[in-house]
């Protein structure tokens, strides 16, 4: 009985301390401060890393808005890398390992990725990990088999890439995008892309088989590359060497690598809707690309 009362006691206590903490100081929260982040490239796809905030043009309805918070981050990212080991890609299996290769040699150390295969079927090779060394050794020992399941492999690998546990992510995808009898069409990968808002990086391959052969089957492949890229903020690549892979695999790492975070006060409550326009000023800001979205705005 006096047990029980000493823990009444306690908790009373405890609760006065705290109210005289609140009187003697108010928590205040930034409701109105609107955080975005923001990768920018130049018309080669290169990263573009010298910005300021005086470069970054922020409208709300038609208004200027003083940027007030602005900073360049490089952390760490989630990586999943997805290989075609189909047979329409065999003559090329080799500058895909040392694709894949020279992705290991540029990544942090902090970095977690995964390795998945797919033709007819999708394989999670490496689980993730931080191990660069699992990956180098496993790209040895894949092999090429028969069948293509593009969409159902694209969708496979961005659930994997959802466990991972950085907030920024993305896949990097070695195909040459052929699908043969998915279970899921075009149309359902893109909205689940969509969803999902993990940026998708492809470098596509001209790949031996009965659709990439053809002039038409060429064009709805590319086509289908650059609306995934481009729903998801990422972007896609054709390299026509080996040379340029290497550059591509390191172009891409320093993208993901470097992120634009800036805020602004705005002037809407955020019951209100209001239209946000971000832009890059001046002459150069016309040959330069930018793919923003939301952030949490930090904690006071």
């Amino acid at each position: 009985m006096k047990r029980g009362s000493s823990i009444v006691v306690m908790v009373v206590g405890l609760f006065l301390a705290l109210s005289v903490i609140a009187a003697q100081k108010q928590l205040t929260v930034d409701v109105n401060l609107t955080m975005f982040s923001a990768r920018v490239h130049d018309e080669s796809g290169n990263p573009v890393l010298d910005l300021t905030a005086d470069d970054f043009e922020v409208l709300e309805n038609g208004r200027p808005m003083a940027v007030t918070h602005f900073s360049l981050d490089t952390r760490p990212a989630g990586i999943g890398l997805l290989l075609d080991s189909s047979l329409s890609l065999a003559s090329f299996k080799n500058d895909l390992n040392q694709t894949i290769g020279q992705l290991m040699t540029a990544m942090r150390d902090n970095d977690e990725v995964f390795l998945m295969t797919f033709a007819g079927s999708s394989e999670l090779v490496v689980r993730p990990t931080r191990n660069r060394g699992e990956i180098t050794k496993a790209i040895g020992k894949t092999k090429s088999t028969a069948g293509t399941r593009f969409y159902d492999a694209v969708l496979d690998g961005l659930d994997v890439l959802s466990l991972v546990s950085y907030e920024r992510k993305a896949l990097i995808i070695l195909t040459d995008g052929a699908d043969h009898h998915s279970a899921h069409t075009f149309e359902q990968l893109l909205h689940t892309a969509r969803l999902y808002g993990y940026e998708i990086y492809i470098i596509g391959y001209a790949g031996d088989g009965s659709i990439t052969s053809s002039e038409p089957g060429r064009t709805e492949i590319r086509n289908q590359f650059f609306q995934l890229a481009g729903a998801t903020g990422g972007q896609v690549f054709f390299p026509a060497s080996l040379q340029e892979s290497f550059r591509i695999a390191r172009q891409i790492l320093d993208s993901l690598h470097h992120e634009y975070s800036f805020g602004f006060y705005s002037s809407h409550p955020f019951s209100e809707s209001s239209d946000v326009c971000i832009r890059i000023r001046g002459d150069r800001g016309e040959h330069l690309s930018i793919h923003t979205s939301f952030a949490p705005a930090p904690l006071p």
